[in-house]
């Protein structure tokens, strides 16, 4: 959990952040791991990958990773950037962004989310929240893959990934791609990959393929 402004970096070397969250029983917010307040960023600067991966814990509720609006995963340099989440709990995400996730020039971004396996409805693999953003530069490429999680006999509305209105997904001469598979809660709206309206981009602006 990253208090505000609060940073991890490394220069000119890899990053590897792995976080486990707790709880059990009615508790909620059991994140794996939690870029929550304003001004926080996990970063690589010079050359030097970023890997962060969040398991969220049990409850009411469990977020696998999530990434809070004004903060950011970056990699300013030359490395990649991978975010992997696994929702936990009665009803969770294995991925939320209402920040930003950036590469710098030639940087991949691959995120792969997985909704928790819960009885309640919204286990969604990936949220990409209003106004947030996951941006590279130059070649680089971006992969988003969103698997929808659910139980059997309850819940529904386990999206594999939700690109909310005013949402920034965005490439120059690299390719985007998006991959999205729904859950299995039986009440049904298990969409692959639910794109919002007005201001939503998924784009690149150079040479890049969607």
């Amino acid at each position: 959990y990253l208090l505000a402004a609060g940073v991890i970096s490394a220069a000119n070397g890899n990053l590897v952040v792995t976080g486990t969250g707790g709880g059990a029983g009615t508790g909620t917010a059991n994140y794996g791991v939690d870029i929550g307040n304003t001004g926080s960023t996990i970063e690589t600067t010079g050359t030097g990958n970023v890997s962060v991966t969040g398991t969220a814990g049990g409850g009411a509720s469990g977020t696998g990773i999530g990434i809070g609006g004004g903060t950011s995963i970056e990699a300013t340099g030359t490395g990649n950037i991978s975010v992997t989440g696994a929702g936990g709990g009665t009803s969770g995400y294995g991925i939320l962004v209402a920040g930003s996730i950036m590469g710098a020039s030639g940087d991949n971004i691959a995120v792969t989310g997985t909704g928790s396996s819960g009885s309640a409805s919204f286990n969604m693999g990936i949220e990409v929240e209003t106004n947030a953003a996951i941006n590279t530069l130059g070649s680089g490429t971006i992969t988003l893959t969103g698997f929808g999680g659910g139980a059997a006999g309850s819940g529904g509305l386990d999206y594999g990934m939700l690109i909310a209105t005013g949402s920034v997904i965005s490439a120059v001469n690299g390719n985007v791609s998006l991959a999205g598979t729904g859950g299995i809660g039986s009440n049904g709206g298990n969409y692959g990959i639910i794109i919002g309206g007005s201001d939503t981009a998924i784009e690149t602006t150079g040479s890049g393929n969607v």
